[in-house]
């Protein structure tokens, strides 16, 4: 008797945590069902055709879990997939994965039922599916260090730096200016924007940093640097994958050194959050929540030790509008740079008191 098949549609840069989900789950039910995963290697063999593979996969699936993240939002390989199936009376279930929330997915995928993955609950929730669809009886047997191991990764394979909750963490900035000070170039001039580029070379060069370098950007392993004239002076902005933070706000505040001096040591960071994650915005209600764990600061900060921190969502422009952006942290310090634990400390205690959260932000009359 062959067993069922379960297939996983999903886009193939989500496919180590997949795989990570697709081998506990396959230890779960003892191995009594298949999962199709197009991306571990096994569901299709090499050297066979790979789109008629898939096609076999859906053709004798029973049931299709949609991993729905920010990545397989940007492919319509899960469109196609998840329409073939529906269309052959195969049951769809929608999971929100890796801090994607199936609240902002619009229709058809919106019409189906499914739920979100922010905990072990939610692994055990495609147990439950299973044990409905195939009447099994499967114990719901995932853990919370089950829940850690499979999402709460960074992109080095390690830990995230920033606690439970840094896998919703989606990128880091850190934007210094240089001011013309005494100089003889003006700033906005090209040899101004010239030697910039050059002093940032040598930062580079004297760290031994990797570097591939364009007209106005450096890419460095795991982040990029740029340079841009603003209305009032001369910019470098480096944006940073969470997954290589420790290494490269270090790189940073060196190079905020090289370029401006000893004395501008302090920095603020920008931590940008997951289109999932959303940002209290009453000042009264957030100070309330913060009672007892950071005190008010100035322009609508808070104080935790020596830093100061608040959480926002920034305007962007949309066309010739101005909306409201992703949530973000911003945190930092005039004196010195701001610690991964500290961060990590800020962060956690902004989701555990609901500062920062999963559900859609109350509308405003």
């Amino acid at each position: 008797m062959s067993k069922p098949t379960v297939f996983f549609s999903h886009s193939s840069k989500d496919s180590q945590p997949l795989a990570r989900l697709k081998d506990r789950f396959v230890s779960a039910t003892g191995g009594s069902i298949d999962i199709f995963l197009s991306s571990d290697g096994q569901s299709i063999p090499l050297g066979r055709n790979w789109v008629h593979r898939i096609e076999e996969a859906l053709i004798s699936a029973r049931l299709m879990f949609i991993f729905v993240t920010a990545n397989s939002l940007r492919s319509k390989w899960i469109f196609f997939e998840s329409g073939f199936a529906y269309s052959k009376g195969i049951r769809v279930i929608p999971v929100g994965f890796l801090g994607a929330d199936l609240a902002e997915l619009a229709p058809p995928l919106s019409l189906l039922q499914g739920f979100n993955i922010r905990s072990e609950e939610g692994l055990n929730n495609i147990i439950a599916v299973v044990n409905d669809e195939f009447t099994h009886k499967h114990q719901p047997s995932f853990t919370i260090q089950d829940f850690k191991d499979i999402v709460g990764v960074s992109a080095e394979g390690g830990a995230s730096p920033f606690g439970e909750y840094g896998r919703f963490v989606r990128d880091i900035r850190v934007v210094r200016s240089r001011d013309e000070g005494t100089r003889a170039i003006s700033w906005n001039s090209e040899e101004y924007a010239k030697e910039t580029r050059k002093e940032l070379a040598e930062a580079l060069n004297v760290d031994g940093v990797p570097y591939e370098a364009s007209s106005d950007s450096f890419e460095i392993q795991g982040a990029n640097i740029t340079i841009r004239r603003s209305s009032r002076e001369l910019v470098w902005e480096m944006h940073i994958d969470p997954g290589t933070a420790e290494k490269n706000i270090e790189i940073a505040s060196k190079l905020a050194v090289a370029l401006r001096g000893p004395e501008t040591r302090g920095m603020y960071i920008t931590f940008e959050f997951a289109p999932s994650v959303y940002c209290e915005g009453r000042s009264h209600i957030i100070s309330g929540k913060l009672s007892g764990i950071a005190s008010l600061a100035p322009n609508l900060y808070f104080r935790y030790g020596d830093l100061e921190f608040k959480a926002t969502r920034e305007l962007e422009w949309a066309g010739a509008a101005r909306v409201l952006g992703p949530a973000c942290l911003v945190v930092g310090s005039r004196t010195s740079v701001p610690s991964l634990g500290a961060v990590r400390d800020i962060i956690c205690a902004l989701f555990e008191k609901g500062i920062l959260h999963f559900d859609q932000d109350p509308e405003v009359d």
